[in-house]
């Protein structure tokens, strides 16, 4: 059996480090981090270096999305060194709504892969499969994906961050996608690479969806 971490929104490395440092017996996993912003590549690639040498199994893939199909200069990316939104374009060749943040557009385009694909090709249902997820908004369409081809009956454990209206998306959207775990007998958990405490494994239900809305000061019922 195989121990996957699978990181999903890599940004700068600070999942990678918070995992390595905080999970019990790290150093069993396999890590691959996924991040589409070139800017963090080189960041990134001194983690594996410095993890290798420690003995850590670290991978990272950049400038590479994770998506719902695979892609190769189609997808838009907006951001800047601090994040990154990806969006596909649409019949008239704009991006799609970014919510509240106004993020410039970039000049590259990152290829994507179809994260449902890659893990039923790469691993086993008897691996230990932990998924992260902190993808500024592309959680919901992979979650669906996800759904869709059986990949989730793949994960052992789900960490993620919902961005709801700050990346264009509403209340319905997160019940939807949390509904969908659950009918999946996946109970979700807060991550944020920034933040020691995300390794308490706060659990993600309704209640503290609905609270999370109520302080940002959005409306839930739309």
């Amino acid at each position: 059996m195989r121990k996957v971490f699978i990181d999903c929104g890599a940004n700068k490395g600070q999942s990678i480090d918070l995992f390595i440092d905080g999970w019990e017996n790290s150093i069993d996993y396999e890590i691959h981090s996924f991040e589409a912003n070139k800017d963090f590549e080189e960041k990134l690639n001194s983690r594996v270096d410095k993890y290798g040498r420690k003995g850590h199994n670290v991978s990272a893939y950049v400038p590479v999305a994770v998506w719902d199909r695979e892609t190769e200069g189609e997808l838009l990316i907006f951001g800047d060194r601090e994040s990154a939104v990806v969006k596909e374009k649409n019949s008239r060749g704009h991006a799609y709504s970014m919510g509240i943040i106004d993020y410039p557009e970039r000049d590259f385009r990152p290829s994507s892969i179809r994260l449902s694909s890659r893990i039923k090709e790469k691993f086993s249902r008897n691996d230990y499969i932990i998924l992260k997820l902190d993808v500024e908004g592309s959680e919901y369409r992979l979650i669906k994906d996800l759904d869709k081809t059986g990949a989730l009956k793949y994960l052992d454990l789900f960490l993620y961050e919902w961005h709801g209206p700050k990346k264009g998306f509403l209340y319905k959207d997160d019940i939807e996608a949390l509904e969908t775990l659950q009918r999946n007998d996946i109970k979700p958990f807060i991550w944020n690479g920034n933040n020691p405490e995300s390794l308490s494994r706060k659990e993600v239900n309704k209640e503290l969806i609905d609270n999370w809305y109520e302080r940002k000061g959005f409306r839930t019922k739309i």
